[in-house]
């Protein structure tokens, strides 16, 4: 069996967010490793699902920065 292929998926505060849980559970079905990074604007303001959004991609939605030493909480993205 390979090894899952890695995909960020960026969201910005935009209209199209609303639709980035259609596209992360295509990319799933699709057999990727999907991991959703949002901009603060999108996570906060409204634009977004994020219990949708962790739901579908099995992993929790990144919106704040890493703090330095701490640990890189996603795998690389091919």
């Amino acid at each position: 069996m390979s090894p899952r292929r890695v995909l960020y998926v960026i969201v910005c505060a935009a209209g199209p967010a609303v639709d980035a849980v259609r596209l992360v559970a295509a990319a799933k079905e699709r057999g990727w490793d999907v991991c959703v990074i949002a901009a603060p604007a999108a996570a906060e303001g409204g634009f977004l699902d994020r219990d949708a959004l962790e739901s579908a991609s099995g992993r929790p939605v990144r919106s704040t920065w890493r703090r330095f030493g701490e640990e890189k909480r996603n795998p690389p993205a091919d």
